[in-house]
């Protein structure tokens, strides 16, 4: 018997529930600017993700499984990060630097920080794609960055200090996207279709999403603004769903089918 399919834990269905359900929630959370509900959902839609993806981590060759962790915890930080910095308060943190007390509160330092951990998340992904033979073209990488620099120079107009972290997070996150795109990155599985177009679909919502995000942070309010916070976190944890699982499962090490023995 071959044994080339994926790992699918035996509370999958459980697992999948809870994500849907907590990406609703949070959705809805997020739209009507409820922090308790987004607090409590958020976490758990990342985290359904993450267990999903466990069993088939484990089966990944030693870097790789490095890699596919650092994702998964660079995502678990940048997801807490940005969760703050939905909350944080709108004027830049102007409180006394102290040894003792350093904590940032303002929006754009928690932003700034979770682009440092997403930016780390999607560095793990593309040294992971590069290892099963992705690579970027200017036809898959350009696109992308005309996208992301939209939201840049948004950003350098309204918050030019962000400019020197968010400016080189938007092309990694459009190199990350970009090789996703290509069909060597899901390795083993490339020759299917199906892990390579959930790639492709998962690194584009990741730019959507972010390009979303800074347009809604500076453009939008009222209703807009609700609305389009839900679609920013409704993308978002569709790439998620789309990227981790199907990158962990391309990897899994395929074991030779068994040959049946016929007796003499």
């Amino acid at each position: 018997m071959s044994h080339d399919r994926q790992l699918t834990p035996r509370w999958a269905p459980q697992i999948d529930a809870v994500f849907v359900a907590s990406t609703l929630a949070v959705c809805l959370g997020g739209a009507l600017h409820r922090r308790r509900l987004v607090a409590a959902a958020k976490p758990l839609a990342l985290t359904a993700v993450i267990a999903r993806s466990v069993p088939d981590i484990a089966r990944n060759a030693p870097l790789d499984r490095a890699l596919l962790t650092g994702a998964a915890v660079f995502s678990l930080a940048g997801d807490y990060l940005m969760y703050r910095e939905e909350f944080a308060d709108d004027a830049p943190h102007r409180r006394p630097a102290t040894a003792k007390d350093s904590t940032p509160r303002g929006k754009d330092d928690w932003m700034r920080l979770g682009a440092l951990a997403f930016g780390c998340a999607h560095l793990s992904y593309l040294g992971l794609f590069g290892r099963r033979g992705g690579r970027l073209s200017s036809r898959r990488i350009l696109p992308r960055l005309a996208v992301m620099g939209e939201p840049g120079l948004l950003v350098a107009a309204a918050r030019p200090a962000l400019t020197p972290v968010l400016g080189p997070y938007g092309a990694v996150l459009s190199a990350m996207s970009a090789m996703a795109a290509d069909p060597a990155s899901a390795g083993e599985c490339s020759s299917s279709g199906a892990a390579a177009t959930r790639l492709r679909v998962g690194g584009m919502l990741f730019v959507i999403s972010d390009d979303l995000l800074i347009n809604r942070r500076h453009l939008l309010s009222g209703r807009r603004r609700a609305v389009t916070e839900a679609v920013v976190l409704a993308t978002y944890f569709g790439a998620q769903r789309l990227l981790l699982p199907t990158a962990a499962g391309a990897g899994v090490r395929r074991r030779p089918a068994r040959t049946a023995s016929h007796p003499r």
